[in-house]
Protein backbone atom coordinates (compact mmCIF):
# COMPACT_ATOMS: atom_id res chain seq x y z
CA UNK A 1 0.00 0.00 0.00
CA UNK A 2 1.43 3.38 -1.17
CA UNK A 3 1.29 6.01 1.15
CA UNK A 4 0.49 9.79 0.52
CA UNK A 5 0.94 12.85 3.36
CA UNK A 6 -1.03 15.57 3.21
CA UNK A 7 0.66 18.36 4.26
CA UNK A 8 -0.37 22.06 5.13
CA UNK A 9 1.94 24.93 6.21
CA UNK A 10 -0.04 27.91 8.33
CA UNK A 11 0.61 30.17 10.78
CA UNK A 12 -3.00 30.86 12.25
CA UNK A 13 -5.54 28.50 11.24
CA UNK A 14 -7.10 26.29 8.48
CA UNK A 15 -9.74 27.80 5.83
CA UNK A 16 -13.39 25.95 6.77
CA UNK A 17 -13.19 25.11 3.25
CA UNK A 18 -9.95 23.65 2.56
CA UNK A 19 -10.74 21.12 5.74
CA UNK A 20 -13.84 19.80 4.35
CA UNK A 21 -12.22 19.53 0.92
CA UNK A 22 -9.77 16.97 2.75
CA UNK A 23 -12.65 15.41 4.62
CA UNK A 24 -14.48 15.11 1.45
CA UNK A 25 -11.54 13.85 -0.51
CA UNK A 26 -11.82 10.44 -2.41
CA UNK A 27 -8.97 8.29 -1.44
CA UNK A 28 -8.13 5.10 -4.45
CA UNK A 29 -7.50 1.75 -3.46
CA UNK A 30 -4.23 1.04 -2.36
CA UNK A 31 -3.42 4.26 -1.54
CA UNK A 32 -2.92 5.25 2.79
CA UNK A 33 -3.74 8.81 2.87
CA UNK A 34 -1.87 10.74 6.37
CA UNK A 35 -3.01 14.65 6.91
CA UNK A 36 -0.59 16.87 9.07
CA UNK A 37 -0.51 20.72 9.37
CA UNK A 38 2.83 22.34 10.30
CA UNK A 39 3.08 25.45 12.09
CA UNK A 40 5.77 27.94 11.86
CA UNK A 41 6.98 31.71 11.01
CA UNK A 42 8.99 31.37 7.59
CA UNK A 43 7.42 29.95 4.60
CA UNK A 44 10.52 28.41 3.41
CA UNK A 45 11.50 27.00 6.16
CA UNK A 46 8.36 25.21 7.29
CA UNK A 47 8.13 24.06 3.32
CA UNK A 48 11.55 22.36 3.66
CA UNK A 49 10.00 20.68 7.25
CA UNK A 50 7.30 19.53 5.01
CA UNK A 51 9.29 17.70 2.37
CA UNK A 52 11.64 16.16 4.91
CA UNK A 53 8.64 14.46 6.36
CA UNK A 54 7.33 13.76 2.87
CA UNK A 55 10.74 11.72 2.02
CA UNK A 56 9.52 8.86 3.81
CA UNK A 57 6.31 8.72 1.94
CA UNK A 58 5.36 8.19 -1.56
CA UNK A 59 3.83 11.05 -2.18
CA UNK A 60 3.39 14.87 -1.05
CA UNK A 61 0.61 16.16 -1.72
CA UNK A 62 1.02 20.12 -1.08
CA UNK A 63 -1.87 22.11 0.31
CA UNK A 64 -2.30 25.77 1.71
CA UNK A 65 -4.40 26.60 4.13
CA UNK A 66 -6.81 28.58 1.91
CA UNK A 67 -7.37 26.36 -0.65
CA UNK A 68 -10.24 23.83 -1.17
CA UNK A 69 -10.14 21.41 -4.53
CA UNK A 70 -12.69 18.93 -5.79
CA UNK A 71 -13.58 15.74 -3.95
CA UNK A 72 -11.53 13.76 -6.70
CA UNK A 73 -8.50 15.59 -6.86
CA UNK A 74 -6.19 12.97 -5.62
CA UNK A 75 -7.34 10.56 -8.20
CA UNK A 76 -6.73 12.71 -11.05
CA UNK A 77 -3.21 13.49 -9.86
CA UNK A 78 -1.96 9.86 -9.49
CA UNK A 79 -3.83 8.51 -12.46
CA UNK A 80 -1.42 10.79 -14.53
CA UNK A 81 1.82 9.52 -13.01
CA UNK A 82 3.76 12.02 -13.47
CA UNK A 83 6.84 13.63 -11.21
CA UNK A 84 4.53 16.63 -9.99
CA UNK A 85 1.59 18.04 -11.11
CA UNK A 86 -0.85 21.10 -10.23
CA UNK A 87 -4.15 21.86 -9.79
CA UNK A 88 -5.58 25.77 -10.79
CA UNK A 89 -6.06 28.23 -8.54
CA UNK A 90 -5.53 31.78 -8.70
CA UNK A 91 -4.21 34.76 -6.49
CA UNK A 92 -6.73 36.15 -3.82
CA UNK A 93 -6.23 39.69 -6.05
CA UNK A 94 -9.92 41.57 -6.67
CA UNK A 95 -9.99 42.60 -10.15
CA UNK A 96 -7.30 40.19 -11.32
CA UNK A 97 -6.83 36.27 -12.59
CA UNK A 98 -3.76 35.45 -11.45
CA UNK A 99 -2.75 31.69 -12.02
CA UNK A 100 0.06 30.04 -9.80
CA UNK A 101 1.22 27.89 -13.01
CA UNK A 102 4.05 29.09 -15.19
CA UNK A 103 5.74 28.86 -18.67
CA UNK A 104 9.42 30.03 -19.45
CA UNK A 105 10.20 33.81 -19.54
CA UNK A 106 12.96 35.95 -20.63
CA UNK A 107 16.40 35.00 -19.86
CA UNK A 108 15.88 32.18 -18.12
CA UNK A 109 13.15 33.32 -15.92
CA UNK A 110 9.45 32.10 -15.69
CA UNK A 111 5.55 34.03 -16.22
CA UNK A 112 2.10 33.29 -14.97
CA UNK A 113 0.37 31.63 -17.89
CA UNK A 114 -2.47 33.21 -18.80
CA UNK A 115 -6.14 31.94 -17.98
CA UNK A 116 -7.04 32.42 -22.57
CA UNK A 117 -3.76 30.34 -23.03
CA UNK A 118 -4.57 27.45 -20.99
CA UNK A 119 -8.09 27.20 -20.27
CA UNK A 120 -8.83 24.52 -23.03
CA UNK A 121 -6.52 22.38 -22.73
CA UNK A 122 -6.63 19.38 -20.14
CA UNK A 123 -2.96 18.73 -19.24
CA UNK A 124 0.32 20.17 -20.11
CA UNK A 125 3.97 20.93 -19.15
CA UNK A 126 4.74 23.76 -17.34
CA UNK A 127 7.90 25.33 -15.30
CA UNK A 128 6.57 25.54 -12.22
CA UNK A 129 4.06 25.95 -9.74
CA UNK A 130 2.81 27.28 -6.10
CA UNK A 131 2.45 24.35 -3.26
CA UNK A 132 -1.43 25.19 -2.96
CA UNK A 133 -2.59 22.11 -4.85
CA UNK A 134 0.63 20.06 -5.77
CA UNK A 135 1.21 16.23 -5.99
CA UNK A 136 4.80 15.31 -5.71
CA UNK A 137 6.59 12.11 -5.62
CA UNK A 138 9.13 11.67 -3.12
CA UNK A 139 11.76 10.98 -5.49
CA UNK A 140 11.83 14.18 -6.52
CA UNK A 141 12.06 15.47 -3.21
CA UNK A 142 15.20 13.01 -2.36
CA UNK A 143 17.09 13.98 -5.12
CA UNK A 144 16.45 17.76 -4.90
CA UNK A 145 17.83 17.51 -1.08
CA UNK A 146 17.91 20.42 1.58
CA UNK A 147 17.52 22.72 1.09
CA UNK A 148 14.57 22.23 -1.19
CA UNK A 149 13.02 25.71 -0.51
CA UNK A 150 14.48 28.95 -0.44
CA UNK A 151 13.24 32.14 -0.72
CA UNK A 152 14.60 34.75 -2.65
CA UNK A 153 14.34 38.28 -1.68
CA UNK A 154 14.72 41.65 -3.18
CA UNK A 155 14.21 45.54 -3.06
CA UNK A 156 12.62 45.04 -5.87
CA UNK A 157 9.73 42.67 -5.86
CA UNK A 158 9.46 41.55 -9.47
CA UNK A 159 13.04 40.30 -8.88
CA UNK A 160 11.97 38.16 -5.93
CA UNK A 161 12.20 34.35 -6.63
CA UNK A 162 9.23 32.51 -4.50
CA UNK A 163 10.39 29.37 -2.56
CA UNK A 164 8.03 27.72 -4.38
CA UNK A 165 9.54 28.48 -8.05
CA UNK A 166 12.93 28.29 -6.19
CA UNK A 167 11.78 24.49 -5.72
CA UNK A 168 11.09 23.83 -9.13
CA UNK A 169 13.92 25.00 -11.05
CA UNK A 170 16.05 22.80 -8.59
CA UNK A 171 13.37 20.07 -9.39
CA UNK A 172 13.86 20.60 -13.35
CA UNK A 173 17.72 20.82 -13.29
CA UNK A 174 17.48 17.27 -11.89
CA UNK A 175 15.62 15.99 -15.07
CA UNK A 176 12.17 16.23 -13.57
CA UNK A 177 9.13 17.46 -14.94
CA UNK A 178 5.95 19.02 -13.89
CA UNK A 179 2.45 18.98 -15.06
CA UNK A 180 -0.72 21.40 -15.05
CA UNK A 181 -4.08 19.49 -14.93
CA UNK A 182 -6.53 22.64 -15.39
CA UNK A 183 -9.65 20.25 -15.07
CA UNK A 184 -9.03 20.63 -11.03
CA UNK A 185 -10.05 23.92 -10.60
CA UNK A 186 -9.80 25.20 -6.72
CA UNK A 187 -11.38 27.68 -4.47
CA UNK A 188 -8.45 30.71 -2.99
CA UNK A 189 -11.24 31.21 0.22
CA UNK A 190 -10.80 34.02 2.56
CA UNK A 191 -12.90 36.79 3.27
CA UNK A 192 -14.28 36.15 -0.08
CA UNK A 193 -13.73 33.03 -2.30
CA UNK A 194 -12.00 33.73 -5.34
CA UNK A 195 -12.32 30.81 -8.18
CA UNK A 196 -10.89 29.84 -11.80
CA UNK A 197 -12.49 31.48 -14.53
CA UNK A 198 -13.93 34.14 -12.32
CA UNK A 199 -12.85 37.61 -12.46
CA UNK A 200 -13.55 39.93 -8.83
CA UNK A 201 -14.09 43.39 -8.62
CA UNK A 202 -13.43 45.31 -5.63
CA UNK A 203 -17.08 46.39 -5.06
CA UNK A 204 -17.31 44.97 -1.27
CA UNK A 205 -14.55 43.68 -0.40
CA UNK A 206 -11.97 44.65 2.07
CA UNK A 207 -8.95 45.72 0.38
CA UNK A 208 -6.64 43.11 1.19
CA UNK A 209 -2.80 43.15 2.43
CA UNK A 210 -0.85 41.50 -0.11
CA UNK A 211 2.63 40.60 1.59
CA UNK A 212 5.97 39.82 -0.19
CA UNK A 213 6.31 36.90 1.59
CA UNK A 214 3.93 34.67 3.94
CA UNK A 215 5.47 35.05 7.23
CA UNK A 216 5.37 31.46 8.17
CA UNK A 217 8.28 29.27 9.54
CA UNK A 218 8.85 25.30 10.46
CA UNK A 219 7.31 22.79 12.39
CA UNK A 220 4.34 21.64 14.26
CA UNK A 221 2.23 19.01 13.23
CA UNK A 222 -0.91 19.27 15.40
CA UNK A 223 -3.34 16.94 13.89
CA UNK A 224 -2.73 13.72 12.44
CA UNK A 225 -5.58 11.65 10.36
CA UNK A 226 -5.41 8.53 8.36
CA UNK A 227 -7.64 6.92 5.18
CA UNK A 228 -6.79 3.59 4.01
CA UNK A 229 -8.72 2.64 0.97
CA UNK A 230 -12.67 3.40 0.06
CA UNK A 231 -14.19 1.39 2.89
CA UNK A 232 -12.66 3.07 5.74
CA UNK A 233 -15.66 5.41 6.36
CA UNK A 234 -16.16 4.94 9.65
CA UNK A 235 -12.83 5.98 10.47
CA UNK A 236 -12.92 9.05 8.07
CA UNK A 237 -10.89 11.81 9.00
CA UNK A 238 -11.33 11.84 12.83
CA UNK A 239 -9.29 14.54 14.09
CA UNK A 240 -6.96 13.53 16.81
CA UNK A 241 -5.82 15.82 19.59
CA UNK A 242 -2.19 16.78 20.05
CA UNK A 243 -1.03 14.37 22.26
CA UNK A 244 -1.36 11.76 19.83
CA UNK A 245 1.09 13.01 17.34
CA UNK A 246 4.20 11.25 17.98
CA UNK A 247 7.51 13.40 17.11
CA UNK A 248 11.00 12.57 16.62
CA UNK A 249 12.59 15.16 18.43
CA UNK A 250 14.34 14.05 22.19
CA UNK A 251 12.41 14.57 25.69
CA UNK A 252 10.45 12.95 28.19
CA UNK A 253 7.54 10.92 26.54
CA UNK A 254 3.95 12.18 28.83
CA UNK A 255 3.09 8.71 28.49
CA UNK A 256 5.65 6.72 30.21
CA UNK A 257 7.82 8.82 31.77
CA UNK A 258 10.72 8.08 29.75
CA UNK A 259 13.39 9.63 28.04
CA UNK A 260 12.90 9.10 23.99
CA UNK A 261 13.94 10.25 20.65
CA UNK A 262 10.37 9.90 19.46
CA UNK A 263 8.10 12.02 21.64
CA UNK A 264 5.00 14.00 21.68
CA UNK A 265 5.83 17.64 21.37
CA UNK A 266 1.79 18.36 20.88
CA UNK A 267 1.35 22.11 20.93
CA UNK A 268 3.05 23.65 23.57
CA UNK A 269 7.07 23.40 22.56
CA UNK A 270 7.54 23.94 18.57
CA UNK A 271 10.71 24.86 16.91
CA UNK A 272 11.48 26.67 13.38
CA UNK A 273 14.19 23.77 12.39
CA UNK A 274 15.06 20.07 12.22
CA UNK A 275 17.04 17.54 13.61
CA UNK A 276 17.17 18.64 16.95
CA UNK A 277 17.61 14.89 17.44
CA UNK A 278 21.54 16.72 17.28
CA UNK A 279 21.19 18.44 20.56
CA UNK A 280 20.29 15.57 22.57
CA UNK A 281 23.91 14.04 21.40
CA UNK A 282 25.65 17.24 22.19
CA UNK A 283 24.46 16.78 25.43
CA UNK A 284 24.93 13.37 25.61
CA UNK A 285 28.93 13.93 24.88
CA UNK A 286 29.45 15.89 28.25
CA UNK A 287 31.79 14.04 30.42
CA UNK A 288 31.41 15.74 33.30
CA UNK A 289 29.02 18.60 33.00
CA UNK A 290 29.32 21.74 35.46
CA UNK A 291 25.76 22.32 34.34
CA UNK A 292 25.61 26.01 32.10
CA UNK A 293 24.04 25.92 29.01
CA UNK A 294 23.12 28.74 26.86
CA UNK A 295 20.74 29.00 23.59
CA UNK A 296 20.83 31.69 21.47
CA UNK A 297 17.46 32.61 19.57
CA UNK A 298 14.85 30.67 21.52
CA UNK A 299 11.58 31.14 19.68
CA UNK A 300 8.63 28.83 21.01
CA UNK A 301 11.52 26.81 22.82
CA UNK A 302 12.13 23.01 21.05
CA UNK A 303 15.68 23.97 21.19
CA UNK A 304 16.12 24.87 24.82
CA UNK A 305 13.83 22.39 25.89
CA UNK A 306 15.38 19.08 24.44
CA UNK A 307 18.31 20.15 25.29
CA UNK A 308 17.24 20.57 29.17
CA UNK A 309 15.32 17.31 28.85
CA UNK A 310 18.91 15.55 27.47
CA UNK A 311 20.53 17.31 30.74
CA UNK A 312 17.57 15.82 33.09
CA UNK A 313 18.08 12.26 31.10
CA UNK A 314 21.88 11.53 30.35
CA UNK A 315 23.28 13.88 33.76
CA UNK A 316 20.13 13.76 36.25
CA UNK A 317 22.73 14.41 39.52
CA UNK A 318 23.83 18.07 37.30
CA UNK A 319 22.06 21.31 38.87
CA UNK A 320 21.19 23.21 35.30
CA UNK A 321 21.01 26.78 34.51
CA UNK A 322 20.31 27.05 31.15
CA UNK A 323 19.87 30.43 29.07
CA UNK A 324 17.85 31.42 26.25
CA UNK A 325 19.05 34.68 25.18
CA UNK A 326 16.20 36.08 22.29
CA UNK A 327 14.95 39.59 22.22
CA UNK A 328 11.77 38.80 20.70
CA UNK A 329 9.84 42.18 19.97
CA UNK A 330 9.57 41.23 16.12
CA UNK A 331 12.58 43.36 15.24
CA UNK A 332 14.52 43.01 12.24
CA UNK A 333 16.59 39.58 11.95
CA UNK A 334 19.01 37.87 9.90
CA UNK A 335 18.31 34.89 8.63
CA UNK A 336 21.57 34.38 6.36
CA UNK A 337 23.77 35.90 5.01
CA UNK A 338 21.78 37.09 1.62
CA UNK A 339 18.55 38.22 4.06
CA UNK A 340 19.94 40.87 6.95
CA UNK A 341 17.67 42.45 7.90
CA UNK A 342 13.61 40.81 8.27
CA UNK A 343 10.51 40.41 10.23
CA UNK A 344 9.87 37.35 11.12
CA UNK A 345 7.06 37.39 13.25
CA UNK A 346 9.21 36.84 16.80
CA UNK A 347 7.03 38.65 18.64
CA UNK A 348 6.31 39.44 22.41
CA UNK A 349 3.19 37.36 22.39
CA UNK A 350 5.53 34.80 21.13
CA UNK A 351 8.18 35.62 24.26
CA UNK A 352 5.22 35.10 26.81
CA UNK A 353 3.74 31.97 25.19
CA UNK A 354 7.26 30.93 25.63
CA UNK A 355 7.85 31.67 29.24
CA UNK A 356 4.36 30.37 29.98
CA UNK A 357 5.07 26.91 28.72
CA UNK A 358 8.60 27.00 30.47
CA UNK A 359 7.51 28.06 33.94
CA UNK A 360 5.22 24.91 34.30
CA UNK A 361 7.86 22.62 34.25
CA UNK A 362 11.24 23.85 33.43
CA UNK A 363 12.98 26.00 36.46
CA UNK A 364 16.31 25.26 34.92
CA UNK A 365 15.20 27.96 31.84
CA UNK A 366 16.22 31.29 32.36
CA UNK A 367 14.81 33.85 29.68
CA UNK A 368 17.77 36.42 28.81
CA UNK A 369 15.77 39.35 27.22
CA UNK A 370 18.46 40.75 25.10
CA UNK A 371 19.80 40.44 21.44
CA UNK A 372 23.37 38.92 21.30
CA UNK A 373 25.55 41.77 21.14
CA UNK A 374 23.42 43.70 23.94
CA UNK A 375 23.98 40.66 26.23
CA UNK A 376 27.99 40.52 25.59
CA UNK A 377 28.07 44.49 26.39
CA UNK A 378 26.22 44.09 29.43
CA UNK A 379 26.99 40.48 30.93
CA UNK A 380 30.54 39.90 29.98
CA UNK A 381 31.90 39.42 33.64
CA UNK A 382 29.19 36.81 33.87
CA UNK A 383 25.21 36.48 34.27
CA UNK A 384 24.09 36.53 37.72
CA UNK A 385 21.22 34.17 39.11
CA UNK A 386 20.21 34.24 42.06
CA UNK A 387 19.14 30.95 44.16
CA UNK A 388 19.30 31.55 47.90
CA UNK A 389 22.58 32.90 46.71
CA UNK A 390 23.87 34.86 43.87
CA UNK A 391 25.91 32.49 41.16
CA UNK A 392 27.73 34.40 38.81
CA UNK A 393 27.70 32.12 35.63
CA UNK A 394 30.95 32.74 33.69
CA UNK A 395 31.89 29.90 31.44
CA UNK A 396 29.79 27.46 29.43
CA UNK A 397 29.72 24.29 28.56
CA UNK A 398 26.98 24.09 25.71
CA UNK A 399 25.95 26.44 23.60
CA UNK A 400 23.53 26.35 21.12
CA UNK A 401 23.85 29.01 18.22
CA UNK A 402 20.31 29.48 16.98
CA UNK A 403 20.46 33.69 17.20
CA UNK A 404 20.88 35.64 13.75
CA UNK A 405 22.18 33.24 10.91
CA UNK A 406 24.67 35.53 8.86
CA UNK A 407 28.20 34.25 9.31
CA UNK A 408 29.47 37.51 10.53
CA UNK A 409 27.17 37.91 13.52
CA UNK A 410 27.62 33.79 14.34
CA UNK A 411 31.41 34.72 14.43
CA UNK A 412 31.25 37.32 17.45
CA UNK A 413 29.18 35.10 19.23
CA UNK A 414 31.52 32.34 18.57
CA UNK A 415 34.35 34.77 19.98
CA UNK A 416 32.23 35.69 22.73
CA UNK A 417 31.59 32.09 24.06
CA UNK A 418 35.23 30.72 22.81
CA UNK A 419 36.92 33.48 25.57
CA UNK A 420 33.92 31.78 28.46
CA UNK A 421 34.35 28.14 27.23
CA UNK A 422 34.71 25.26 30.01
CA UNK A 423 37.58 22.52 30.24
CA UNK A 424 34.94 20.43 27.86
CA UNK A 425 32.60 22.52 25.64
CA UNK A 426 30.16 21.52 22.85
CA UNK A 427 28.81 23.60 19.90
CA UNK A 428 26.21 23.29 18.10
CA UNK A 429 25.30 25.62 14.99
CA UNK A 430 22.10 25.71 13.20
CA UNK A 431 20.83 26.80 9.86
CA UNK A 432 24.32 25.66 8.47
CA UNK A 433 23.48 25.92 5.42
CA UNK A 434 22.98 29.44 5.03
CA UNK A 435 26.48 30.35 6.72
CA UNK A 436 29.85 30.57 5.10
CA UNK A 437 30.93 27.19 6.26
CA UNK A 438 34.73 27.35 5.53
CA UNK A 439 35.14 30.64 7.20
CA UNK A 440 33.31 28.41 10.30
CA UNK A 441 35.54 25.63 10.46
CA UNK A 442 38.79 28.19 9.92
CA UNK A 443 37.60 29.71 13.14
CA UNK A 444 36.60 26.69 15.03
CA UNK A 445 39.85 24.95 14.07
CA UNK A 446 41.84 27.66 15.43
CA UNK A 447 40.08 28.03 18.55
CA UNK A 448 40.71 23.84 18.57
CA UNK A 449 37.50 22.84 18.51
CA UNK A 450 37.42 19.50 16.14
CA UNK A 451 33.71 18.80 14.28
CA UNK A 452 32.00 15.67 15.81
CA UNK A 453 29.10 15.77 13.41
CA UNK A 454 27.79 17.64 10.58
CA UNK A 455 24.10 17.16 9.85
CA UNK A 456 21.97 18.53 7.13
CA UNK A 457 21.10 21.50 9.10
CA UNK A 458 23.04 21.09 12.28
CA UNK A 459 26.72 20.60 13.27
CA UNK A 460 28.80 20.00 16.31
CA UNK A 461 31.60 20.92 16.98
CA UNK A 462 33.74 19.77 20.63
CA UNK A 463 36.86 21.46 22.72
CA UNK A 464 38.92 19.42 25.31
CA UNK A 465 41.77 20.92 27.21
Amino acid sequence: MKKVLIAIPTNKYIEPDTYKAIYDLTIPEGFKVEFQFFYGYQIDQVRNLIAHWGEHYDYLFSVDSDIAFPKDTLERMLKHDVDMVSGLYIQRIPGTHSLEIYEAGDHGGSRRIPWDKCKDNPFFEIVACGMGCCLIKSKVLREVGYPYFTYHSALDHNNTVSEDVDFCRKARQKGFKIFADTTIRCKHSGNSTFEVGQIMDNRNIDTPVIPVVNDLGHNTAIYKTEVEGKGAKDTRFIDKTAKDVKRTYPGIDPETGKYALEVNEGEKFTGDSVEYDILAEAVQMLKKPIGCSVELGVRLGLGSKTIIDAYRNYHPQTRLVHLGIDPYGNIDYAASDSVLARKFNYDNLMRKTTLINFAEDYPEFHLVNFEDSEFFNRFADGYPIYEENKILISKYELVAFDGPHDTKSVLKEAVFFNQRKADQTVWIFDDISGLKWATLENFMSKARFRLVKKGENKAIFEYNV
